[in-house]
């Protein structure tokens, strides 16, 4: 897909890393929310989900919005 939208917790997200990867295209984005500002409670999500980078953060209120975006082939 050219663009994946999960707003879920960050356990629920880490469990689901291969396959939200699996499913954003080359070119695509990857849009995560549900989880914690700080950067130390949000990085192990972000190891998670291997073959994307981070484009864009985005915080509110103590919740993180993250872009990531898998390179194009």
């Amino acid at each position: 897909y050219d663009i994946v939208l999960a707003n879920i917790l960050a356990p629920v997200l880490v469990s689901l890393a291969d396959h939200l990867v699996r499913v954003v295209g080359p070119g695509g984005r990857l849009v995560i929310s549900g989880i914690l500002a700080e950067p130390s409670r949000h990085e192990h999500v972000l190891d998670a989900l291997v073959g994307l980078e981070v484009e864009d953060v985005a915080t509110l209120d103590g919740w993180a919005a993250i872009t990531l975006r898998r390179p194009a082939a």
